[in-house]
């Protein structure tokens, strides 16, 4: 049994969910949908709790298998269909999200204009899936992209629908957002651009990720050069419709 802090707890509910499901109680000290960084969880009738790590390693599995129940949805056909008809036969299908909520503190470094974008865009073979909702959308009429960037995003009713577009993609490719997180949990190719001090889930120095074994790292080598980033994004994009 043990205590562990957390920062941003909200964003571990799942993971406290299925350690509660595994007979094991977890007690917040603040509301988990309101809690502020940082905040006490104590973990009864679960040994050994040391670290997140080792919370996501144990339950990592059962992760898995909650978002491949979007297989179940009937949406996912849906979505299928609509993409089978804009898209080529041996297309590159890539979902695209740049920016996360302007609420978040610090969504001005984790987050990229759509223009800085313009290089990837214009790769042959490859067609691209908004999956921003509300937020960014914008920014595809604003930087006259409506002819490379497919938007359905106001058929985006649920997360639900969101997954079952990403269920039906080759790659995803996210800022540091929550689409990230879901795209990487689904198992779903996923890369993740980020800022040179990233969230810490995130962690320094890695291309990869310890939670998410389909993610791939994209790391800013200096605060702001987003067009560093983007250039090795290219070259693996190209590299992979090769």
């Amino acid at each position: 049994d043990g205590e562990y802090i957390v920062a941003g707890s909200d964003d571990y509910n799942t993971y406290f969910t299925l350690v509660s499901d595994y007979n094991g109680s977890v007690d917040f000290t603040a509301t988990p949908l309101t809690c502020t960084a940082p905040c006490t969880v104590n973990f009864n009738g679960i040994s050994n709790v040391q670290n997140i790590r080792k919370i996501r390693s144990l339950f990592f599995k059962d992760l898995i298998e909650y978002y491949e129940q979007i297989d179940e949805i009937k949406d996912v056909e849906k979505w299928k269909i609509k993409i089978n008809n804009e898209c080529k036969k041996n297309t590159l299908r890539v979902g695209i999200s740049w920016q996360g909520s302007p609420t978040n503190i610090n969504d001005r470094n984790r987050s990229i204009e759509l223009q800085h974008f313009l290089d990837i865009l214009n790769i042959e073979n490859v067609k691209f899936f908004s999956l921003q909702k509300n937020t960014g959308q914008k920014q595809i009429v604003k930087n006259s992209l409506s002819q490379k960037i497919v938007d359905w995003s106001n058929d985006f009713n649920q997360f639900t629908d969101t997954s079952a577009l990403i269920q039906n993609l080759d790659l995803v490719i996210s800022v540091d957002t929550s689409i990230a997180h879901i795209s990487g949990s689904m198992g779903k190719p996923t890369w993740v651009l980020l800022e040179k001090i990233p969230d810490f889930r995130w962690m320094l120095d890695r291309k990869d990720s310890p939670w998410y074994p389909a993610i791939k790292l994209f790391r800013q080598q200096n605060q702001g050069d987003w067009q560093t980033v983007i250039s090795e994004v290219k070259k693996e994009l190209e590299n992979l419709i090769k």
